[in-house]
């Protein structure tokens, strides 16, 4: 081989060796980092709903306070004569009762801002602002157009909750109608009125302490500036809020600025977060990258009050050991995936030269098997040739042996004929010898050897057709084929004594080879003869049962023993010990049944004798 020519095999196989590796390699690749993935996303995703199940608590904690607040509030007669009074719109009417509430809630206020409840407010029907804890000279304004809560605490006399925005800023509102029950003059029953509402407010900054101090983890509150800019257009920022660092559409609360987490925020815009944070309404959370270590964000959410649209959102900042564990699991697993890339790789390269080696010599071999494969072939039909040629010369040697055993029932059928003939012609000599044979006499005695002569014929029709070869199949049934075999053989049974039993109950037809069937039958009865003679059998007999598609021929001579019961259709093999057998009979009605009429024989000890079956 050429030098060139051995570079280039050595290119190829460095190309193919290369192009396995990065195949295999490509694999593991795609698993771990699909692991990985699907590992890390998990566990964000637990850590975002861990989260807030946080704010749920803190916020139905709340919720339950102000509650309670609120039902003690319902049965104070000072509250209602004062909203009342209030509602008379006079001033002075106002001012007095708003003395009066502050009065009734001024130390309960400071009982309720421990409980994380910093602003209450009370509300007449028509949404003009009664009193206010945290702006004291404030009253009478309506608030229609900002508090959405108000609205519709007055107007459907219902509960109404959440975060809302308002002019200066946000808060989480809980917000309750009032009713006042009176008595009628007329009637001891009292009638329900409704007379305000009764707001109750917590920071953004109340939510972040308290889920700081439950998730020891820093937090920030941003808050969408277009829903600001909605209700105040002129308005760019809410009260203790500064525009969000890396979020141009959000502003964040001004005292949870820290400065590497207010660093940590710019990453968020890589994340697509600052213009679809409206359409999330599910917490969730990812991954960020600060000094080569990963931090975990975690979003929450927040609708407004109407619960239609995302305004805000609490987001934690989460230094997260495990996200480090995760990943460095996922940089382990890389490093296995390599080396077990480059192993397994050496490995298939080697299965795969010695492949190719293998299919070499399998082609070497197949050939080598091609050639003997024809050789065999050529010995196999010389074989099937030679196995045809001796089944033909044992069926010769059965038929033969049959033969003489027709020609001596065809003597024994003769006999008596050739008797009455030999006694008739005589009869015929002696009256002509002493004339007495008048021509009556003549005629009788002339037809009378006619008759014997014609049974004599009959008798080597039968035979002749019962040996007739015939490659055709018929329709046939079993008591055609045992009125023929019983014309031969019937006779030789009875002048034996042997007594012959039919119980013919099949009608069935089969299209199979009529004579060869015959053959099997004839032979099954005649071996049923031979041992009724040979064993001395008294009171012998045969019978012969056909049902459906089953025949069976069985005899009293005591069975075949036990231990040749496997021999008996193996050819030359012979029980008949008081005269010669072929040892082909069975062994050739087996070939025949089998075979030729696709049928079975079989063999089974009875009570008094063999069994012989044939099912075609």
């Amino acid at each position: 081989m050429k030098s060139h020519d051995v570079a280039l095999k050595i290119l190829q196989e460095t190309l193919k060796s290369l192009g396995l590796f990065l195949l295999i390699f490509g694999m593991f690749v795609y698993f771990y980092h699909s692991g990985y993935v699907t590992k890390k996303e998990q566990y964000i995703a637990n850590k975002a709903e861990r989260a807030y199940n946080h704010y749920r608590v803190t916020y139905k904690t709340l919720q339950d306070n102000t509650e309670h607040f609120y039902n003690s509030m319902l049965n104070n007669p000072q509250l209602i004569l004062a909203m009342r009074l209030a509602s008379s719109g006079i001033k002075a009417d106002m001012e007095e009762a708003r003395e009066a509430i502050d009065s009734i809630f001024g130390k309960k206020y400071k009982l309720i801002e421990k409980l994380g409840i910093d602003s209450m407010r009370l509300y007449l029907h028509d949404n003009r602002l009664l009193y206010s804890r945290s702006e004291p000279d404030r009253y009478g304004d309506t608030t229609s157009k900002l508090r959405d809560s108000v609205t519709i605490a007055n107007r459907d006399k219902r509960a109404a909750e959440g975060l809302e925005l308002g002019a200066t800023h946000s808060a989480f509102r809980f917000v309750y109608p009032l009713f006042a029950h009176i008595d009628n003059n007329n009637t001891q029953a009292k009638s329900t009125i409704h007379i305000g509402s009764v707001e109750f407010s917590s920071s953004p900054a109340v939510f972040v302490k308290y889920l700081e101090k439950a998730l020891h983890k820093h937090m920030h509150f941003l808050v969408n500036k277009q829903y600001i800019h909605a209700l105040n257009p002129k308005k760019q920022l809410f009260d203790n809020h500064i525009q969000c660092n890396g979020l141009s559409n959000f502003l964040q609360l001004e005292e949870d600025v820290d400065i590497a987490q207010h660093h940590a925020l710019e990453k968020i815009k890589n994340c697509s977060f600052d213009n679809a944070v409206e359409d999330i309404k599910k917490p969730f959370g990812f991954e960020i990258d600060q000094d080569d270590k990963p931090v975990l964000l975690l979003a929450i959410p927040i609708d407004d009050i109407k619960h239609q649209e995302t305004i805000a959102m609490f987001v934690i900042y989460d230094h997260d050991n495990s996200l480090l564990q995760i990943r460095n699991e996922y940089i382990a697993d890389m490093w296995m995936g390599l080396l077990l890339s480059i192993l397994i790789s050496i490995l298939l390269y080697s299965i795969l030269k010695s492949k190719e080696r293998l299919s070499r010599d399998i082609k070497i071999k197949t050939d080598e098997l091609y050639h003997l494969n024809q050789n065999l072939k050529l010995d196999m039909e010389s074989e099937v040739k030679k196995s045809i040629e001796k089944d033909q010369q044992l069926i010769h040697q059965s038929r033969l042996a049959q033969m003489g055993e027709m020609i001596a029932m065809i003597a024994h059928q003769w006999r008596q004929p050739l008797a009455a003939i030999s006694a008739t012609s005589g009869a015929i000599t002696v009256k002509a010898q002493r004339g007495n044979l008048d021509t009556d006499t003549a005629i009788l005695l002339s037809k009378n050897i006619s008759e014997y002569s014609q049974h004599m014929s009959a008798t080597i029709d039968d035979f002749r057709d019962f040996f007739k070869t015939n490659k055709k199949r018929e329709d046939c049934c079993y008591s055609d084929m045992l009125g023929s075999v019983l014309t031969i053989i019937g006779l030789s049974l009875l002048n034996k004594n042997i007594k012959l039993i039919e119980k013919q109950d099949s009608e069935d037809i089969f299209h199979t080879y009529q004579n060869e069937v015959k053959q099997v039958i004839l032979n099954l009865i005649k071996n049923a003869e031979d041992i009724l003679l040979e064993r001395e059998i008294k009171n012998p007999k045969i019978v012969i049962v056909s049902r459906g598609n089953l025949l069976s021929i069985s005899d009293n001579a005591g069975g075949v023993p036990e231990e040749i019961i496997d021999k008996i259709f193996n050819p030359y093999f012979s029980t008949k010990t008081k005269k010669d057998g072929t040892g082909l009979g069975l062994y050739m009605s087996k070939t025949i049944i089998e075979e030729h009429c696709n049928g079975e024989l079989s063999m089974i000890n009875g009570i008094e004798g063999a069994i012989f079956t044939i099912k075609l």
